[in-house]
């Protein structure tokens, strides 16, 4: 007897999109609450590229896009962000992020590094009285 499993999707090959980085690296600074990335890709092919979904990975960042599904044509460029609740936080963090085509699938990545020195310091504002 077989076991069910899900249908690996294919990663979406550079031959399709160009990206502009897959992974943005960030220090989180003293009393920043939220910060903004944004990722750009350029469809290199002939054919229509159909973004369907954008998945965070976790529920402390949200996706600001074009209307899903969003079609890029042959030589058009595509860009989304994506906010990032810093707060409470401590560490390195790593969040993918999975953006699904009818191609196939990019993962993008934010590593986000919450200083030890940041944890448990009171707001900008306090700190100077």
């Amino acid at each position: 007897m077989k076991w069910w499993a899900p249908a690996k999707v294919a990663e979406l090959d550079p031959t399709i999109a160009a990206w502009d980085g897959d992974t943005r690296e960030y220090v989180v600074k003293a009393a920043e609450t939220n910060a903004t990335f944004s990722f750009s890709f350029t469809n290199v092919c002939q054919y229509d590229v159909v973004v369907e979904d954008i998945h965070p990975v976790n529920e402390f960042i949200s996706v600001h896009s074009p209307e899903l599904p969003w079609t890029v044509k042959p030589g058009q460029h595509g860009t989304f962000s994506v906010d990032v609740d810093l707060r409470n936080k401590i560490g390195v963090g790593h969040s993918p992020i999975l953006v699904e085509t009818e191609m196939g699938n990019k993962t993008l990545t934010l590593v986000i590094t919450y200083p030890n020195s940041l944890v448990n310091q009171p707001p900008a504002a306090k700190r100077d009285e």
